[in-house]
């Protein structure tokens, strides 16, 4: 940057951000859970404004460039200028690390053009859910990790802020056309917030943005910045003046599907009258949660993956889903994987309550306090009940071709989700699915059309750009066995 710091243009905008699924920020350990909501000294919930601007240059560093340049950190010279950075017209040059031989990132140069306060709510609605890390090997919960975390139930509702300083030599239309991508991608739902993102959490957006520019070279705007309510001004149109298309490449699963037998999420109630366990429930809606389809997906992908003989399928995997098994004392052997699951909305359903009982095999009689009573979901009406979407960031041919073969099994009834499974619980039978393939500029669609329940396999349709592709796809997965 150069030594021009006189401030031309101040953009503001601001909007209601919405929450559509669970939201966690993180706040560390708690008095009642593992993991407590972030909370300021008033006692209530925010987004801290690093967050937000960190959220929202992950996802435009992302958009702008190719995956290998977003992983070694480089970024265009635009977002430097937005967020900081590097001086201009200059490559990020980090580091190298002794131990892995990576760049570390690059030293900052200068302050952001972007300000961003933070986002608080007083009032909002928490609720608390379990989890637990499931070894593969045994299916079973690795020792002393169960835990719990709070969530703020979708709907809640965060005002943003934003403001961008755009300084003398900058150029006014590129910094502008940056923020504007900015706020595209909170109004289209792309920039998640919080954590277990990949999970289906934090996901809202903004509805509509109110955007104001202050022309610091005229006498009215001067006014309006020393006055401090930039808002009497006349509405400024940003939609349209976004930067360039999306680069970025990934494959995208949303398939609807019919619900055949019953399913059961447990969850405890917190109302004595209730059942001991029922299904999970976000905002008074039964749902599929993003962790157990995660779970079940990985584990029937690593079944595929050794059918097929794959070399060292649980590399593979980790490098999809992310590791699962610890190997040091602090978090730096974890890192984000490539899969990310949506939490689906449990449609046309009813609770009903069963009552089960535990027998003693020796004795074949009922075991001592083992008699309980479940309310799993049932189908009421005609579906489609349920609709997953399930995205594969970066993928290789072979592995799109591996989720192929995952939703084949989902879509015949093959592989049951949530629990008791074993019992019946959880057979799905496909509808619909739009399949999407993106690769920079380019975008392939595919459209799997099977009726629902009582269509048998033969009947289903596949309509789209060159469906032949897809069987390329599990073509490649197949030589993957081979190498």
């Amino acid at each position: 940057m150069n030594g021009d710091d006189r401030v031309v243009v101040r953009y503001y905008a601001r909007g209601k951000w919405v929450a559509e699924s669970p939201l966690h920020l993180g706040g560390g350990e708690g008095r009642d859970v593992d993991m407590a909501l972030l909370r300021d000294a008033e006692g209530r919930f925010f987004i801290p404004a690093a967050s937000l601007a960190g959220a929202g240059r992950s996802y435009l560093a992302r958009r702008m460039q190719s995956c290998n340049d977003f992983r070694r950190g480089k970024e265009p010279v635009v977002l430097c200028n937005l967020f900081g950075g590097a001086e201009a017209g200059e490559e990020p040059q980090g580091e190298v690390e002794a131990e892995t031989g990576a760049e570390k990132p690059a030293c900052l140069g200068w302050m952001s053009s972007l300000l961003v306060e933070d986002a608080c709510r007083t009032d909002a609605t928490v609720a608390v859910r379990d989890g637990v890390r499931i070894d593969p090997e045994t299916g079973t919960a690795f020792p002393r990790a169960k835990f719990d975390l709070e969530i703020l139930e979708p709907g809640t509702a965060f005002e943003l802020n934003l403001e961008v300083v755009v300084r003398g030599e900058e150029a006014d239309a590129e910094v502008f056309q940056a923020f504007a991508s900015l706020l595209g991608g909170f109004r289209r739902a792309e920039i998640r917030l919080g954590a277990r993102t990949r999970r289906g959490y934090g996901r809202g957006k903004v509805a509509s943005w109110e955007v104001r520019r202050l022309d610091l070279s005229e006498r009215e705007g001067v006014f309006a910045w020393l006055e401090g309510d930039p808002w009497k001004r006349p509405a400024y149109a940003w939609e349209g003046q976004e930067l360039c298309e999306d680069q970025r490449r990934f494959f995208r699963i949303e398939a609807s599907f019919d619900l055949k037998t019953s399913l059961l999420v447990r969850s405890y109630s917190e109302h004595p009258g209730e059942p001991d366990m029922v299904h999970l429930r976000t905002a008074g809606r039964s749902v599929l949660p993003g962790t157990s389809l995660a779970g079940t997906i990985r584990h029937r992908a690593a079944r595929i993956a050794r059918v097929l003989g794959w070399e060292n399928p649980e590399d593979r995997l980790e490098a999809l889903f992310g590791p699962i098994k610890p190997e040091k004392d602090d978090a730096s052997w974890a890192w984000a994987g490539r899969v990310w699951m949506e939490e689906a909305v449990l449609e046309r359903v009813s609770h009903l309550v069963q009552g089960r009982v535990a027998i003693d095999r020796f004795t074949g009689g009922a075991m001592p306090s083992a008699l309980f009573d479940e309310a799993a979901v049932w189908p009421e009406k005609e579906g489609p009940h349920l609709r997953l979407e399930i995205c594969l960031e970066e993928p290789a041919d072979a592995e799109i071709g591996l989720f192929l073969l995952v939703l084949k099994d989902l879509w015949l009834g093959d592989l049951p989700l949530g629990g008791e499974t074993g019992v019946g619980r959880g057979v799905l039978q496909g509808r619909v699915a739009e399949l999407t393939f993106q690769d920079g500029g380019s975008v392939r669609r595919w459209k799997l059309c099977g009726g629902g329940s009582g269509t048998p396999p033969e009947k289903v349709t596949l309509e789209g750009d060159d469906p032949k592709s897809l069987e390329n796809f599990v073509g490649e997965a197949v030589k993957w066995g081979g190498e």
